[in-house]
């Protein structure tokens, strides 16, 4: 039986098992309600003990194995960094070379010669850019400008947005609340205001989708630091961690994730009563469901990565800084032995350039230094000549 067969069968098995238990219970007299809420709670408590170790990991295990790492191997992966930035510049310019040579009639010593010419044409370029960025920049006139006019025109702005939120969220909204701003920089990424990296780094969600702005205005509403006195189902912990996922599902658009949240809250406050809505229970427990199996894909990637555990076993730090020591040395070794054989063909081709360069000056020198005594002995050759015919 093969591994996919064999998982398919557990699968399987697994759910008729579910299926039969919840007949189970459904004869004993519990609710379809009941077993949507257990089921939806069953998840909730395997999601949060996933997301748990995933952050035990992100924040523990891996901060403190990169402190590690940089404190005992420092020096050695600086070096390596060295090595493969030289490495990178070496292969990057044979690349260059081979690639004319191939498209081109030209031997591999003249294709030496272009990349050589086009590599001091670009560094000129680049010097002379910079000197002319250095004279706009300290040129009479930019120095110590100031667009007051603009910033002046920007505070107006936010306040005025600001005044709007407070009204649509019903409560005075302060100018550096964390919510505000991030409304705020979306509005001007919307209009193009700021720079071109800011708006290509932080797309505009698509505020269109139907009942995203009123599941996450319900939200807010609950989970601002201000308003969720009335939430005393969770922890502040807990508040905070809601808190961020429903700015992040807001920020790229996700209705369901909002509703998920939004019905872990509903639930925890409310708790299941006959005006529950079943259906909505049974979606919310698949979106943890789904929510869980991604949290769990991390776990197994964050499993094979060697700071995994690496905060509650210090014991592994002796194993660890063996084989780390070995991978650096090896991968040293492999770098040099590159860049060698890169430098011994830029050195073939640069020894077949200069070689070509001494002959073509000694031959110009040549010339100029014997067309005086060669104009002589042609005369004196031909003089002598003349003579023996005369004579």
């Amino acid at each position: 039986m093969s591994k996919r067969t064999a998982k398919r069968s557990a699968k399987q098995k697994k759910t008729a098992n579910e299926a039969r238990s919840q007949a189970i219970e459904l004869s004993n007299g519990k609710s379809a309600g009941e077993l949507a809420e257990k089921k939806l709670r069953k998840y909730l408590k395997e999601l949060g003990t996933a997301e748990r170790s995933l952050d035990r990991f992100e924040k523990n295990d891996l901060l403190e194995f990169e402190q590690w790492q940089r404190e005992r191997f420092g020096k050695d992966l600086d070096a390596l960094h060295e090595l493969e930035g030289e490495l990178y510049e070496k292969a990057t310019f044979v690349d260059e070379v081979e690639s004319m040579y191939y498209v081109s009639d030209l031997s591999y010593r003249e294709c030496y010669e272009e990349v050589m010419l086009d590599l001091e044409d670009l560094e000129e370029r680049g010097n002379a850019e910079d000197d002319n960025f250095a004279e706009e920049e300290f040129s009479e006139g930019n120095v110590g400008s100031d667009p007051d006019g603009a910033h002046s025109e920007m505070d107006a702005m936010k306040e005025g947005i600001r005044q709007a939120f407070s009204e649509m969220f019903g409560y005075e909204v302060d100018a550096d609340d964390p919510v505000f701003e991030a409304e705020f920089e979306k509005f001007k990424q919307g209009f193009g205001i700021g720079s071109g990296v800011e708006q290509a780094s932080s797309p505009k969600p698509d505020t269109d989708k139907p009942g995203l702005k009123k599941v996450y205005r319900s939200l807010v509403r609950k989970l601002h630091p201000d308003q969720r006195k009335e939430i005393a189902a969770f922890d502040e912990e807990s508040l905070d961690q809601l808190w961020h996922e429903t700015q992040e599902a807001y920020s790229i658009g996700d209705v369901e994730e909002l509703q998920r949240i939004e019905a872990i809250i509903d639930i925890e406050i409310n708790g299941l009563d006959t005006s529950t809505d079943i259906d909505r229970i049974n979606q919310a427990a698949e979106r943890h469901r789904l929510k869980l199996r991604e949290v769990q894909r991390k776990i197994r990637q964050a499993r094979k990565h060697p700071a995994w555990m690496f905060s509650k076993k210090p014991d592994v730090k002796v194993v660890l800084e063996y084989e780390i020591s070995e991978e650096l040395a090896f991968r040293k070794e492999s770098v040099k032995s590159e860049i060698s054989f890169l430098k011994s063909r830029i050195a073939s081709w640069k020894r077949a350039a200069e070689k070509h360069r001494k002959r073509r000056e000694g031959k110009d020198l040549g010339d100029d230094a014997r067309s005086p005594v060669a104009k002589d002995k042609k005369v004196n050759a031909s003089l002598s000549i003349q003579g023996e015919l005369e004579f």
